[in-house]
């Protein structure tokens, strides 16, 4: 019996010792690594406690979340050095107006220490208070502003003109908590503004005045010329020179009746529009322009008709023998008679079809050019930042399941640790989409049928959304590509998914693949070579999008859904992997007219030493 006493104390001692051995192992630095992180969360980063642990992992992870603390310290310092010399002043103000926080920047508007300001109310500072209630009702209606402009006044009661962008906090309960945002003094610039329309206007008036000199001037002329053509001699000798001027003349020159029918013509007019002068005589104005634009000048020579005044046409369109459009500045005037009764109408045209062609293509290069800069500079950022943050993950997840492999018995910490490691995958899936955008993932390259790729694909996507229908025109010779397969898919179902997401309940989806030949004007905007091309088409007949959206379309975290109902890296990742692989995409869309996304992939050398081979 007292054998029996002796072992159970033995045992006894045994077993506290393995659990002081485990507690200092591994409960103890747990716990202190808990410690260490309630502590983050609330800000202190001062607080430290060295944790040693005799357990490998335990101790990497330990290490790992200290570079962590110091890495998020050092990111907390650059912030708050960027907070303290920002341009524009930073605010944050609660949903009934009292201001909570503001950064130094403030200090140049109001010469007031941004301590005293914080607290009042926001109210104070408005010229009209109720515009911050229709500022209010747009938040809460959109979520943000962005470029919505306020008027204010600074401490000595002088008017202040500043540009919000902002946006709305909400709580858990979906409740209005409070605003932040960035506010900019722009009132110099619209004194600015203001001075340039004072001289607009002065100049406008300068503008109207020569115009009428040079009217009456004309009109001084024109009654010299009636009394220089007294006799018949020199009337014929004053029409011959008249119509050889017309004659000679680029512009063209023509005369109506009072019911529009044309009754003379050079042959600059007949050049523009197409027709003989036989057939151009007697045909009435309504015949070669739409009924818009007929409406327009009946409108314009009732005018003239009225008050006997010449009238310009800034733009005037008719329509040629061709059917083509042909773009005219144009100005009228009335035509009198001996008694000076209004017998008909005069006027000179210029065909501008030409420079507004280059005006327009000139434009829309600019604009592809500064598009293509802007999304190169945020694929680099987007690729670092991925680049870092993956580091994090990867570094998280080996621990996490090392963890898993020595705590098996434990089921609790099991489904802790599990949960850390699904979030840890959905960063992954978020770096992978971010990587997809700056550097376009170009894994496993070898050449590709397109069709078959756009077949599949639509198979697996027809599974999940059967209510919407997929209409397919392929190519049946289509040009090979050089690409990675599993990329290009992502890009296709991403579209397919963004062409879904902007129809309602059901809609069709059309794809379109063509061989065609890219020309250097062509390619210009996108930095690519010319040369052969795959042209893949994703078009829908959704809700479609305006220009404002268009523009800045692929750019990373960019969307038009709620807040939780998308990461805005769909399309991104799609213009990084399509980029990365030597080719481009553009997009073509109008509110309600659904939108058409064209992808170019150039067609490899290989296919097309094939193509030579078999020809």
């Amino acid at each position: 019996r007292r054998l029996n006493i002796y072992f159970a104390l033995v045992i006894s001692l045994l077993a506290a010792a393995i659990g002081m051995l485990f507690a200092k192992g591994i409960i103890k630095p747990i716990s202190r690594l808990a410690g260490q992180a309630h502590a983050v969360e609330h800000g202190d980063f001062e607080t430290h406690r060295p944790i040693r642990s005799i357990y490998k992992e335990l101790q990497t992870t330990a290490d790992t979340f200290a570079r962590m603390k110091a890495g998020v310290k050092t990111i907390q310092a650059k912030y708050k050095s960027i907070f303290n010399n920002i341009q524009d002043i930073y605010y944050e103000v609660d949903i009934d107006g009292k201001i909570l926080e503001l950064s130094p920047s403030v200090e140049r508007i109001y010469q007031v220490k941004r301590e005293a300001l914080i607290g009042q109310s926001i109210y104070d500072f408005y010229k009209i208070p109720r515009e911050r209630h229709k500022l209010l009702g747009i938040l809460k209606k959109h979520g943000r502003v962005v470029d919505y402009e306020i008027c204010l006044y600074d401490e000595t009661s002088q008017t202040l003109y500043a540009s919000l962008n902002c946006i709305l906090i909400r709580d858990k309960e979906k409740r209005p908590q409070k605003i932040i945002g960035s506010l900019r003094d722009i009132t110099a610039r619209k004194k600015v503004e203001a001075q340039l329309e004072k001289h607009r206007n002065h100049l406008e008036e300068k503008v109207k005045q020569r115009t009428a000199d040079l009217e009456h001037t004309n009109t001084q002329l024109r009654i010299e010329i009636e009394q220089r053509g007294q006799t018949e001699k020199a009337l014929r000798e004053s029409e011959d020179k008249y119509r050889n001027i017309l004659a000679s003349m680029q512009e063209s020159y023509f005369e109506l009746d009072l019911a529009g029918n044309l009754t003379f013509v050079n042959d600059a007019t007949c050049r523009i529009a197409g027709y003989s002068k036989e057939e151009l005589i007697g045909m009435n104005n309504r015949q070669y322009s739409s009924p818009e634009t007929a409406q327009q000048v009946y409108n314009k020579f009732n005018e003239i008709y009225r008050t006997g005044r010449s009238v310009s046409f800034t733009r005037y369109t008719i329509i040629g023998k061709d059917k083509r459009l042909h773009h005219l500045e144009m100005s009228a005037s009335l035509i009198k008679n001996a008694e000076g009764q209004p017998i008909g109408f005069r006027g000179v045209a210029r065909d501008i079809t030409d420079r507004l062609k280059i005006e327009n293509e000139k434009r829309k290069l600019e604009e592809q050019l500064h598009h293509a800069q802007r999304m190169k500079a945020i694929g680099t950022l987007a690729g670092g930042i991925a680049h870092d943050f993956n580091n994090l993950l990867m570094a998280i997840q080996g621990n996490v399941s090392s963890l898993l492999i020595k705590t098996r018995q434990d089921i609790g910490f099991q489904e802790s640790l599990k949960a850390i490691e699904r979030c840890v995958g959905s960063g992954a899936d978020l770096t992978r989409q971010l990587l997809g955008f700056a550097r376009g993932g170009k894994y496993d390259v070898r050449p590709i049928d397109l069709n078959d790729i756009l077949q599949h694909t639509v198979q697996m996507f027809g599974r999940t959304r059967k209510e919407v229908k997929i209409y397919q025109d392929l190519t049946e010779q289509i040009w090979e590509v050089e690409a990675d397969r599993s990329q290009i898919e992502q890009v296709l179902m991403n579209l397919y998914l963004n062409a879904s997401q902007a129809m309602t309940d059901s809609g069709s989806i059309f794809l379109k693949t063509t061989n065609m030949i890219c020309d250097e004007q062509y390619v210009r905007a996108h930095g690519v070579p010319t040369g052969k091309y795959v042209k893949v088409s994703v078009r829908d007949n959704g809700c479609g999008m305006d220009e404002e959206v268009k523009r800045r379309i692929f750019e990373p975290f960019f969307t038009t859904k709620e807040m939780s109902c998308g990461t805005g890296l769909g399309l991104a990742s799609a213009f990084g992997i399509v980029k990365n692989h030597n080719g481009f995409i553009d997009v073509e869309s109008r509110p309600d007219q659904g939108t058409t996304f064209n992808i170019y992939l150039p067609a490899t050398e290989k296919a097309l030493q094939s193509e030579v081979q078999s020809s």
